[in-house]
């Protein structure tokens, strides 16, 4: 509904704004009740459901690397892996492939059971496993993972199963 007076809407609202200042006393009582809502509503924003135990599980953020997020596990496994894989002098390729199988899925076994160790040139591990990706909604049930030789850097594709990591496939770049 419209305002209709002599004055117009300025005298309405002159009325409504001005009604603290005609007295100390309305004044004061103004201050104290924006206060009074000032300080209900910043505690009821700060108090949450048990805010005091509150962890923050929501993504990590831009800067967060996949070494940082990845489970312990997925290196332990790596490292593993790939210290038997460089391991290939005076053994059988059916020796060799027998030392990899507690670290690889089985669906990988056969794959890795026509794998000749002459053919790998590498002899040593030189640096520490790196995660380069994850995979998976949530907690990773998937992992890419470098581990540098003295020949070229093995490039391990890792799943997460019950019963731990375990390298699915392989790959030699440099």
């Amino acid at each position: 509904m419209p305002v209709r007076t002599q004055h117009g809407r300025a005298q309405v609202y002159r009325r409504v704004w001005g009604a603290p200042l005609r007295s100390p006393r309305r004044l004061v009582m103004l201050v104290v009740a924006v206060l009074a809502l000032a300080v209900g509503l910043g505690l009821a924003v700060t108090s949450g459901p048990d805010s005091s135990s509150a962890v923050d599980t929501g993504p990590p953020g831009p800067l967060e690397s996949p070494a940082a997020m990845a489970p312990v596990g997925v290196t332990l496994t790596a490292n593993a892996f790939a210290e038997r894989w460089v391991a290939h002098s005076n053994v059988t390729p059916q020796q060799w492939a027998e030392r990899l199988h507690p670290f690889t899925a089985p669906e990988f076994w056969p794959t890795l059971d026509t794998v000749d160790p002459a053919n790998i040139s590498s002899t040593r591990v030189t640096q520490a496993s790196r995660v380069v990706g994850l995979s998976g909604v949530g907690e990773a049930d998937g992992a890419t993972v470098d581990v540098p030789t003295d020949a070229a850097i093995l490039r391990l594709t890792m799943v997460r199963t019950p019963s731990g990591w375990l390298v699915s496939s392989y790959a030699q770049a440099g």
